[in-house]
């Protein structure tokens, strides 16, 4: 894989995550996480494809790897605080 694939797998999977196909976008993002694990957003667009199946637990998981490999991730940092908090109110 290369770098036109990786941007290839990412565009595809945000498509896919934009038309309700989230077990599609998550592996296209599994496949740009594959060639560049350093890749902030596609942890980012993991986590809201999981999130968007309600699984809440991954989808954090996922918001946290994004924050861990990119500090200032201000929207993970945002979508992972909003799911805690409503994680604890259920």
């Amino acid at each position: 894989m290369n770098r036109i694939d990786e941007k290839g797998y990412f565009n595809r999977g945000h498509a896919y995550l934009t038309t309700g196909k989230y077990n599609e976008a998550i592996n296209d993002f599994n496949n740009v996480i594959r060639f560049n694990a350093n890749n902030a957003n596609a942890y980012y667009y993991r986590g809201k494809a999981f999130l968007l199946k309600l699984d809440i637990e991954q989808a954090i998981s996922q918001f946290s790897k994004a924050i861990e490999i990119e500090s200032q991730y201000a929207d993970a940092y945002i979508d992972r605080g909003e799911y805690i908090i409503r994680k604890k109110q259920l």
